[in-house]
């Protein structure tokens, strides 16, 4: 049965797109990974068919794909599709203006210009 906790893609645009990769590991493994091989080989509780790795068309849409259940990649292409993501959320929940707002008092208590809420959300989501 499909866990994103522990499943593997084929990424289209990957540097080695023959490379799954692992939401257990948070990267890319070698075909040969032994982890790999023995998860292909179980039998998919659902469909009663060996499993297979999922197809994904871009890293961008894999980290993107793994945001919800919160499983930060390492590549960079990948978790750059994943911090997007995560920081949408965060960007559209209501509480977002009052972060803004308590931000910029910060920085106005320790002198410092304040921040555009577009500057806030690039720290935001360099911090996720």
């Amino acid at each position: 049965m499909y866990t994103p906790f522990d499943w593997y893609w084929l990424v289209a645009d990957a540097l080695d797109p023959t490379a799954p990769y692992s939401s257990k590991v948070g990267d890319y493994v070698l075909a040969t990974n032994p982890d790999y091989q023995a998860w292909l080989l179980q039998i998919d509780g659902s469909t009663g068919r060996f499993h297979v790795a999922s197809p994904m068309d871009t890293e961008f849409n894999m980290g993107r794909a793994l945001a919800p259940y919160n499983l930060r990649p390492t590549p960079a292409a990948v978790l750059e599709g994943y911090q997007a993501a995560r920081i949408g959320v965060g960007v559209d929940d209501p509480l977002f203006p009052v972060l803004v707002d308590h931000e910029n008092r910060i920085r106005a208590l320790e002198g410092q210009a304040p921040l555009s809420r577009a500057a806030i959300r690039a720290r935001f989501q360099s911090l996720m």
